[in-house]
């Protein structure tokens, strides 16, 4: 609903997610409306793949408190 909703308004979306395609559609309760909603958001919005190299990869901790 929230992706139907923007991309008819003309509105931003920014998603991020580590999966990709079956495991993403995977975590829905119904894996033909994972599938549907990754098939909008692929249809709808540019795909910025990030992948990180051993020379720019930083990890930091962040604390939670």
């Amino acid at each position: 609903q929230i992706v139907e909703e923007r991309t008819q308004r003309g509105r931003p979306i920014i998603a991020t997610t580590q999966l990709t395609g079956e495991r993403f559609a995977e975590l829905f309760k119904s894996k033909e409306r994972g599938q549907a909603i990754g098939r909008r958001l692929t249809e709808s919005c540019y795909l910025v793949a990030f992948t990180p190299s051993a020379k720019t990869h930083i990890q930091e901790e962040i604390p939670l408190t």
